[in-house]
Formats: structure tokens, C-alpha cells, sequence
């Protein structure tokens, strides 16, 4: 939210529609990736390549579109940085709203991130209980709680894009 004021709408919705495309992307190319990151790798699919695919994706084309779109609109405020009238107003307040959706997709993007990376099989870099440890932690989070019962309808939507939210979700329906 400060990052939203400090930066004003128009930045906002520049990093918003990067943090998008970066699931979008990610979410249709991570299991090629994962699969081939596995065969390089000499495992058998699903493993931990699966989530750091999904990462690696996800980070890259947010990168790449944050750094397209600043490149062709250098100038991204509705304003200039001086205080006051009512353009300033909407512009900071647009980019404080603008800066918690941000905040809540890339919480959504976290959880979805660290449940991919527990769920699947490491290597030998990290043993299975201390695995499950991490996957309980964090489905019992109260953010994840919040997602799964406060607003179903976002978990809903999020677990379209991010599959490890999915996981969560399936493992806060069970027991």
C-alpha cells in the first residue's frame, strides 16, 4: 500500500498487469519447463522442478513486462511529484488501492509458490517431514485460512492461476 503512494495509479497498474501476466505465463508453460528441468535432471516427474519452474516463469515475465511497458511509457504518473489538487489525490489513492491488490497477488503467488516447492519430491536436499512441516505451516496460515473462508471466490479464482493454491486448497478440505 505505501509502495502505492509513493508511486501513484498508473505505476500501479503497470506492476499489477506485469504480476498477471506473470501467472498467466507461468501457468501455462511451468509443466513443459518442470518436465524438461526433470529429464536434464535425471527424475521422475512431479518433483521440485515443478515449482521452481512455475517461480522462474512467474519472475521472468513479470520482469519482462514491467520492463516493456516502462520502456514505451516512460512517463507513468497521472501528476508531477508535487503535492496537492485533486489529480494528486486520485492519482495516490488509486495507486494505495492499486498497491494492495498487488500486495494480495503476491501473497496469493507466495503461497502458491511454497506449496509447489513442498509438495513434490526433493532430491535428498530436503527430507520429507521437514517438507510436511512447511506444507502444514503454511495451510494453516491465517492468510491462508482468510483466503479459503473469508473470500472463497478469490481462493476460487486464484487457484485457476496459481496451482499450488490448489494444493492448499485441497489439503485445507481435509482433515
Amino acid at each position: 500500500m505505501f509502495y502505492g503512494w509513493k508511486t501513484g495509479l498508473l505505476r500501479l497498474v503497470v506492476a499489477v498487469s506485469a504480476a498477471m501476466f506473470g501467472f498467466m505465463v507461468a501457468n501455462q508453460l511451468y509443466d513443459p519447463l518442470g518436465r524438461l528441468f526433470s529429464a536434464a535432471a535425471v527424475m521422475q516427474v512431479p518433483n521440485v522442478f515443478m515449482g521452481l519452474a512455475y517461480l522462474f516463469l512467474f519472475c521472468l515475465s513479470a520482469g519482462f513486462w514491467f520492463i516493456a511497458i516502462r520502456k514505451m511509457y516512460p512517463y507513468s504518473r497521472l501528476v508531477d511529484p508535487e503535492v496537492g489538487g485533486p489529480v494528486w489525490l486520485l492519482d495516490r489513492f488509486g495507486g494505495l488501492l492499486m498497491g494492495t491488490v498487488l500486495g494480495i497477488m503476491l501473497a496469493i503467488a507466495t503461497v502458491g509458490v511454497v506449496e509447489l516447492l513442498v509438495f513434490y519430491p526433493w532430491p535428498a536436499l530436503m527430507p520429507q517431514p521437514a517438507r510436511d512441516v512447511i506444507h502444514v505451516a503454511f495451510r494453516d496460515a491465517g492468510l491462508v485460512r482468510g483466503l479459503f473462508s473469508d473470500t472463497p471466490w478469490l481462493a476460487q479464482l486464484a487457484s485457476a492461476w496459481v496451482p499450488g493454491v490448489a494444493i492448499a486448497q485441497e489439503a485445507q478440505a481435509l482433515p
